[in-house]
């Protein structure tokens, strides 16, 4: 052959929580057929190395905050999460029955934000899923207002999901995580779990807080509809660091920080945890706390 193969990164699959609850039978045909012949392939052709990008919906409600790879998982609360899980542990079992299989299964919160380039990004076409996104759209005028809801749980402002802040990784740091997994699996360990995140979580108002900060508007104001556009004009703001542990540069950093993607009109949501480090995954160093 002209070319070979010698791992798979198994990203495809239906990913819509809400979506996945009004259609199980879609997300259960879709995500599960997909990876069993994925695999299949893989037998065949002997590639027996895969990354899988799974999701921390596999954790279901947290039982202890918090989370890592140790958590009991299986309890999942959807569809979606139920087709990560069953897919993890149809990989684990061809791991056990086959030595010379390698996988690694990364768990991961919620990404958000696009190449700073904003040629390659996210731009929902109809009513955004996840909180970022939809911030976004009422940033630059696209929708009225961002409507929260609830205001009295656990969380510092009282604006959460289930009562819990949410942890948001920006995806560029996700892709570096995907390509240190690869090179782990040179290693031939099996099939191992990893958590990928920044560690630290953020309420819904502390996301609409940094749109607030990264324009210097200050114009996003919350009252009891939500959170009102008012006319705004978005600027590009570039920061770097360095990680502490290896001394790499980072894309991205701590505080909050929201990016216009001239090209194509994206804005691009990032975020950056000074201390975090995708270069390497260690054995037994969890990436997200």
């Amino acid at each position: 052959m002209e070319h070979s193969f010698i791992a798979v990164m198994h990203f495809a699959g239906m990913k819509a929580v809400g979506e996945s609850v009004q259609k199980p039978l879609l997300y259960y045909q879709v995500n599960l057929t997909a990876s069993m012949n994925l695999l299949q392939v893989m037998q065949a052709n002997g590639v027996h190395n895969l990354v899988f990008s799974s999701s921390a919906t596999v954790y279901g409600d947290p039982q202890r905050l918090p989370i890592d790879e140790q958590h009991p998982v299986g309890g999942c609360t959807n569809p979606y999460g139920k087709t990560k899980f069953f897919i993890e542990e149809m990989i684990s079992d061809q791991c056990k029955a086959n030595k010379d299989w390698n996988a690694i299964m990364l768990r991961y919160f919620n990404p958000v934000g696009a190449h700073i380039s904003g040629l390659i990004g996210e731009d929902p076409q109809g009513i955004p899923n996840n909180l970022l996104p939809y911030v976004a759209q009422v940033a630059i005028g696209s929708r009225e207002h961002l409507s929260v809801y609830g205001d009295d749980y656990d969380t510092p402002d009282g604006t959460g999901n289930r009562e819990a802040l949410l942890d948001y990784t920006h995806v560029v740091d996700l892709a570096k995580g995907h390509i240190a997994a690869l090179k782990k699996l040179q290693e031939n360990f099996g099939c191992k779990a990893y958590n990928l995140g920044t560690g630290t979580g953020y309420s819904v108002l502390q996301m609409v807080m940094a749109m607030e900060k990264a324009s210097g508007k200050g114009e996003l104001k919350q009252n009891g509809q939500g959170i009102l556009q008012q006319r705004m004009t978005l600027r590009s703001i570039r920061r770097g660091s360095w990680c502490k542990k290896c001394k790499c540069p980072l894309t991205e950093e701590a505080s909050h920080v929201v990016r216009e993607g001239t090209r194509r009109h994206r804005i691009c949501i990032t975020f950056i945890q000074e201390d975090v480090c995708f270069e390497n995954l260690e054995e037994g160093e969890t990436q997200s706390r």
